[in-house]
């Protein structure tokens, strides 16, 4: 028995150490779980987008680049790819972004189109600034004609334009209200010259605006808000507000374009109602008054001006301000000495 005994303990043993080599040669052999590509996938959108909001624009096109090396036809990913590159704003950047939302665009995402609208804008203007300098002499070209190749780059600006136009009209057939393709057929038929439509669509999109301030405004009013949900309110409240600002800015620079400088003057009270700190608008409303001839008014902005103003004293606006305060205040003088 005790002979049994110890042959039973000694395959026991044998068994033992059987199964402890081959679990360790298993170990060996094994590698890490291979990460979830769904997983990652959403892992770069979300870090891509937060970079993107941040303004750290190269970390968020690593992140997409990352994301499409899982999943190449991501439309998502292409998407805020595009918006990287547009943002980025370069020559070489819009042509990227270019051909991403050209290629996105017959899927018909308005965001796409939004993106290709924009894109196209810029793309004018950077051609036009390359005009410009080129005709100056301050831009050296190839062409054996410099001033036949500015023409040209002007005439390829006004196509780009043009073309603009006609994805930001498909926007706003896919989304009557987005605010981003009305201020785009703003500024570019501004940039086209056609003043009276820009007009038209500045008041457009100051009446979405409006309404717009009035729904945050009454979202904000709500009890059940979480923090970061009001935070966010609060912040396209504060960009919609901006945008107002800016949108009767623009279109007091077309009507003074015109010569209707009272309807100037108005948008100008417009946006002091919504910026009554904004002390470039106070003083081009004092230039404009004087040149109405509305001198004390003139003058009273120029003041309000100077003193919201953090400029220093020798800056050409101050000066500019200083001038035109003194002479409203003499031909003010001149008129009420006249009038006795």
């Amino acid at each position: 028995m005790r002979i049994l005994s110890n042959v039973r303990t000694t395959r026991s043993v044998s068994l033992a150490a059987w199964m402890v080599s081959v679990a360790l040669v298993a170990a060996c052999n094994s590698s890490p779980p291979k990460p979830d590509p769904e997983k990652m996938l959403e892992m770069h959108r979300e870090q891509a987008l937060g970079y993107y909001e941040a303004g750290a624009l190269p970390q968020a096109e690593d992140q997409i680049r990352k994301g499409l090396d899982i999943a190449p036809k991501d439309d998502q990913l292409k998407l805020m790819l595009g918006w990287v590159r547009q943002r980025r704003g370069g020559r070489d950047d819009l042509n990227v972004a270019e051909k991403v939302f050209r290629d996105l665009a017959p899927r018909k995402d308005y965001r796409a189109l939004l993106g290709l609208a924009e894109c196209l804008e810029r793309k004018g203007v950077l051609y036009v600034e390359s005009a410009q300098k080129i005709s100056e002499g301050k831009h050296q070209t190839d062409a054996a004609d410099p001033q036949k190749r500015a023409q040209e780059l002007n005439l390829e600006a006004e196509k780009f334009w043009n073309e603009a136009l006609t994805h930001y009209q498909e926007v706003l057939t896919l989304r009557p209200t987005e605010g981003q393709a009305m201020n785009g057929m703003q500024r570019t038929c501004t940039l086209l010259g056609r003043l009276e439509d820009s007009l038209s669509w500045a008041e457009k999109l100051l009446a979405q605006s409006a309404s717009e301030i009035v729904f945050w405004e009454k979202q904000l009013k709500r009890t059940d808000l979480r923090a970061e949900e009001e935070a966010q309110m609060r912040g396209r409240l504060v960009d919609t507000r901006e945008l107002c600002v800016a949108t009767h800015n623009s279109a007091a620079t077309q009507l003074v374009r015109l010569g209707r400088k009272s309807e100037a003057i108005a948008h100008l009270d417009s946006a002091l109602l919504l910026a009554p700190d904004m002390s470039a608008i106070y003083s081009r409303r004092g230039q404009l008054l004087f040149e109405l001839g509305r001198f004390e008014e003139a003058s009273a902005n120029l003041d309000e001006f100077m003193r919201l103003s953090s400029l220093p004293f020798d800056d050409p606006a101050i000066q500019r301000a200083l001038a035109t305060q003194a002479e409203a205040k003499r031909k003010l003088a001149a008129l009420n000495a006249s009038a006795k």
